[in-house]
């Protein structure tokens, strides 16, 4: 993707989350409430960890983003 940000392993930073931001075009954000949400983010990290290892037989796989974007396209119902 052009122009995205350099996303690589580790802890949050300040500046993770204002790359992140601003590639959704969030400019307004003050480094103040940056700070604030990388914060929140490493609070809620082990619950958030923890809801990722649930399993969710609900929820169709999506093994690739192809098929992501197809299942958008069709209106995200379920096959």
């Amino acid at each position: 993707m052009s122009g995205a940000p350099s996303v690589g392993y580790g802890e949050p930073s300040v500046e993770l989350f204002a790359q992140l931001a601003a590639y959704q075009g969030i400019t307004s954000l003050t480094e103040a409430r940056l700070a604030l949400s990388v914060a929140s983010h490493a609070d809620l990290r082990p619950e958030l960890l923890a809801l990722r290892a649930k399993p969710m037989p609900f929820l169709e796989p999506v093994p690739e983003p192809a098929q992501a974007l197809t299942w958008l396209e069709r209106g995200g119902d379920r096959p």
